[in-house]
């Protein structure tokens, strides 16, 4: 057992007993880990406030490589990302960057760039406009998918070198020529869709891309993480936020005021 310092990020966050809590955090150092913190709920804690969701904190950690929970000693607060608290909207894509990370990622398996790509994500998403943030977070999975080692091919047809595709195919995983893409599962997406995957994958994030585009870069990038990656499943926080979006469509319009 070692007595390690960590930066970390705070994935999940669980009461245990009176005054206890166990987290899952990813740290730069030794990757993703579960933990109990002794009396972080009690209030006169001091660290208490560095195991909230979405904040950076620095740790130290009783470390044993193996053990189900290790030992959270103290703890200090280095950033909140109170921003993302600001709407339903901020809030729900936040939290789904930590539970993408927390499905996808192996404990003890540090990948820093993943770490680092993650915060600056959360702190992008503070001040991204809110229309924008659909395709920050599909960037960031593609990008964190390719850390992994599942980079969709998208230079052009992944089977025959061809540059004009014209299909999307999951489990090929990447573009596909007419040719080669018509007899297969894959799907047959505009050039706009293409553009805007290749922007993503880019790192460069799109104005105002339409909505068919919309409609079948979701389709696309959910098939992909899926077929690739078997711990992937589609993530609650965008569901949740989906079906307030529904809710929110559905309402009635309140009448106008009397005059």
């Amino acid at each position: 057992m070692s007595l390690l310092r960590v930066e970390a990020l705070i994935l999940r966050n669980l009461r245990m007993g009176d005054t206890s809590r166990v987290v899952t955090v990813l740290s730069r150092e030794v990757g993703r880990f579960g933990a109990v913190a002794k009396g972080a709920r009690d209030p006169k804690s001091r660290f208490g406030g560095s195991l909230e969701i979405l904040s950076v904190s620095s740790l130290i950690v009783y470390f044993k490589s193996g053990r189900d929970l290790q030992l959270i000693s103290d703890g200090t607060l280095e950033c909140e990302n109170r921003g993302l608290l600001r709407s339903s909207e901020r809030y729900h894509h936040g939290c789904a960057v930590l539970e993408f990370l927390d499905r996808l990622l192996e404990e003890e398996s540090p990948v820093p760039e993943i770490y680092d790509l993650a915060v600056k994500v959360l702190a992008l998403m503070e001040e991204t406009p809110e229309g924008r943030l659909p395709y920050l977070q599909r960037a960031f999975q593609l990008r964190t998918a390719g850390w992994l080692g599942y980079t969709p091919r998208l230079d052009g047809c992944l089977v025959c070198g061809e540059s004009g595709v014209r299909y999307f195919g999951a489990a090929e995983g990447g573009l596909l020529c007419g040719r080669c893409g018509e007899h297969t599962g894959a799907h047959l997406v505009a050039d706009e869709t293409i553009a805007l995957l290749r922007s993503l994958c880019g790192g460069t994030l799109p104005r105002a891309p339409g909505p068919l585009a919309c409609r079948e870069l979701e389709s696309i990038v959910e098939s992909f993480l899926t077929y690739h990656i078997d711990r992937y499943r589609p993530l609650r926080s965008l569901r949740a936020l989906n079906e307030i979006g529904e809710l929110r469509r559905s309402a009635p319009a309140e009448p106008p005021l009397s005059e």
